[in-house]
């Protein structure tokens, strides 16, 4: 039976997740591992929260597969490649089971749902940096079309969300218990537990209502704040096939595709700045004569600033870039993408791995940027943006380093995930990168979702997927600085000193540190 409900928490979670968007289920997923958890042993805890997280990443990343297909790979390397990247992400959860058991035993209710709460989010971050990092499937995402509740990402970023959602299921937990246990009260052990129970649950909705209210709050003010300096920004999106994309005989189709969108958006708008996807042209721009000549043309007839998604080559280095130029087609500035891609863009142990998988032999060794290169349009005033490429819109610590930036551009290619719920949940992190920073957000998709996103996280307005078409947006810039924005993931590092705290290692650490300096002055 355990084994069951450790299956149905990560069937909650998937379900959680765009495509289906049931964000309710986050809120009570979590329940059935808690119980299969906390009377088990130390092993038993372990392989319920590894078999709950091979079942929800499994099914979150299950576009793995039909992505590894179209690239020629078969069912053989594909499947063991989804179940292994699946089982080390599902490590997580195994260490947050073994814990929840430990925790549960040796300490109070509240205590132990704050020591919990904090544990999870520790975790999600780690998961987020360790290796490359991989903060796809963070809880907290599953709200993102919960606008009164996500607003406080401003100030804790997305992993507060995360907290709250786990908060909630302990709470949730604990009083499906009393309420299956129907405790009498016969000693004062007894008592206690049972008045834990209700000031967990006081404690765990006095929470969400703040969070509910400051939501409210701060779109109330948005809303009323005047709007000044609008600029009008136009997403090009091509839906160039994937496969066509390198290929010679189609460099023509592609050139053409997006030389009449560009013309009919500038006719149509005549916006302040154009904007394709990443790695839009079949080439590299910067280099090659013919494409910078096809360029200089088109620009001249545009009369509008372009940022355009190039692979570059320089001094012996490829790099996947955003360039942006200006009026007169010539280049303003540059932007190499700093966060690659792992088995994507960068090929780990590719010598020995490319022997097995032949698919990584066709992907490039891309160079990690070092700038953080911050654009200009050449409006009056003169307006400055950020750009981040696909992949690095996920990690909410590298878009809040931007300096001075008011308005954030994401460039991407989702063609790899074909119709999958893949191009749906890429999209959805940028609503929080959105909140977090309180930025106008413009994403340019090449086969799609493109959308402007407003400084709330709202949605104004999204092309669909695998559609050829351009759309223009008047946004309203602002150099607005954040909390999250100046002091980054400050609530993951109390939760981590929380965390130490309370199991007596940051008091241990502090008499050796003691022990030590008592030495040294000897």
């Amino acid at each position: 039976m355990n084994y069951v409900l450790s299956v149905l928490t990560g069937i909650l979670l998937v379900l959680s997740f765009p495509k289906f968007n049931y964000s309710f289920l986050s809120w009570i997923s979590f329940i059935p591992l808690l119980y299969s958890a906390r009377n088990a042993n130390k092993t038993k805890s372990f392989i319920y929260g590894f078999l709950s997280g091979v079942v929800f990443f499994c099914g979150l990343l299950y576009w793995i597969l039909p992505t590894f297909k179209t690239a020629g790979e078969p069912l053989l390397v594909s499947l063991p490649a989804l179940l292994i990247f699946s089982a080390y992400l599902a490590l997580y959860f195994a260490v947050f089971s073994l814990l929840f058991n430990a925790f549960s035993k040796t300490n109070t209710i509240l205590k132990t749902a704050f020591l919990v709460s904090c544990l999870w989010v520790v975790l999600e971050y780690l998961r987020g940096c360790l290796f490359t990092g991989f903060p796809w499937g963070i809880i907290g995402y599953t709200q993102w079309n919960n606008l009164w509740l996500i607003q406080s990402s401003d100030i804790l970023g997305v992993y507060g969300i995360s907290f709250v959602i786990i908060f909630a299921n302990i709470t949730l937990y604990y009083s499906i218990l009393l309420a299956k246990e129907k405790y009498v009260v016969k000693s004062i052990v007894e008592n206690k537990k049972l008045s834990e129970t209700y000031l967990l649950m006081i404690i765990s909705s006095l929470l969400i209502i703040v969070f509910l209210r400051y939501g409210d709050i701060r779109l109330y003010f948005i809303s009323k704040t005047p709007q000044k300096n609008t600029v009008k920004i136009t997403v090009l999106q091509g839906n160039v096939d994937q496969y066509k994309k390198w290929d010679e005989q189609y460099v023509s189709e592609i050139l053409c595709k997006y030389s009449v969108l560009s013309a009919d958006a500038y006719k149509k708008d005549s916006p302040d700045l154009i904007v394709w996807p990443e790695s839009s042209v079949p080439g590299y721009l910067l280099e090659n004569e013919h494409l910078s000549l096809w360029l200089k043309n088109l620009i001249s007839k545009s009369k509008t600033c372009h940022l355009i998604g190039s692979p570059d080559y320089q001094n012996g280095k490829y790099y996947n870039s955003a360039v942006l130029i200006s009026q007169e087609g010539k280049l303003k500035d540059k932007y190499d993408k700093i966060h690659l891609v792992p088995f994507g863009e960068l090929v780990p142990l590719k010598s020995v791995l490319s022997k097995y998988i032949s698919a990584l032999n066709s992907l490039g060794d891309f160079t990690a940027g070092k700038k953080m290169t911050v654009f200009n349009i050449s409006n009056e005033p003169k307006t400055a943006f950020s750009a981040n490429i696909c992949f690095e819109a996920i990690f909410p610590s590298l878009i809040s380093k931007f300096e001075n930036h008011e308005f954030i551009v994401n460039i991407t290619n989702d063609g790899w995930y074909l119709k999958t719920s893949a191009p749906y949940q890429h999209f959805v992190f940028n609503t929080f990168r959105a909140i977090e920073n309180r930025k106008p957000l413009i994403r340019c998709a090449n086969t799609g979702i493109s959308a402007y996103i407003d400084k709330t996280g709202r949605v104004i307005n999204k092309t669909e997927l695998f559609e050829t078409t351009f759309q223009t947006y008047s946004i309203s810039p602002n150099k607005i600085k954040t909390i999250y924005a100046i002091y980054g993931d400050i609530f993951v590092l109390l939760s981590f000193f929380y965390l130490l705290y309370q199991t007596n290692v940051l008091i241990i650490l502090f008499k050796i540190v003691k022990i030590w300096l008592l030495k040294i002055s000897k």
